[in-house]
């Protein structure tokens, strides 16, 4: 830590040499990143880490990670989701939406790994580390679409926002194997600051 240290409060904090970090916290309300254009259609596979804390649990969803809108060839990772305080991570193909789930405390850090194919039905999310839940069930096939990535927000509809931080998040267009789920994670866990 530097000598000079500022707390104007507990979303405002500033230390000469170090960068902000106010992209970190989203407020549940408007906070919302949208990418350009991503194709996808290229694959079936999706791989999602995310290292995450809740702040609240809404009575709607609360989207970490969406992509493209809430119809089919997409995917979306929610905490909480509908109605409940748990996560969901979702994936559609040509005509199945298949979800599988994990619950959530408030204010606790985790690392969120949602593993995807849409073609050889796979639905697997990870905590910290460990495998939550699987689900083999048809999503109906085919691959993903070209569109944008909405972050803190669905893409469309647009309202669904997330509440809490996001220490990391990366997207990447395959399943990783074994060996590199255990590195990603492990990198994303040092940025939330725990331990796997």
């Amino acid at each position: 830590m530097s000598a000079y240290q500022k707390a104007v409060s507990a979303y405002d904090l500033s230390e000469a040499g170090v960068p902000a970090v106010h992209a970190l916290d989203f407020d549940g309300v408007d906070d919302r990143m949208l990418t350009g254009t991503l194709d996808l259609t290229h694959t079936s596979q999706v791989t999602v880490v995310a290292a995450l804390s809740k702040s609240s649990n809404p009575a709607s969803r609360g989207t970490v990670v969406n992509f493209v809108d809430n119809l089919f060839n997409s995917f979306t990772l929610e905490v909480p989701m509908p109605s409940n305080p748990d996560t969901r991570w979702l994936h559609a193909g040509y005509t199945t939406p298949v979800a599988v789930g994990h619950t959530l405390a408030l204010d606790t850090r985790v690392v969120y790994t949602g593993l995807s194919d849409i073609s050889a039905p796979r639905t697997e999310l990870r905590a910290n580390g460990i495998s939550t839940a699987v689900d083999t069930s048809a999503a109906g096939g085919g691959t993903f679409k070209s569109g944008p990535l909405a972050i803190g927000d669905y893409v469309t509809p647009a309202g669904r926002n997330f509440d809490g931080r996001i220490y990391g998040l990366m997207v990447i267009d395959r399943i990783l194997t074994a060996s590199e789920i255990t590195m990603t994670e492990g990198y994303m866990a040092a940025r939330a600051g725990i331990a796997l």
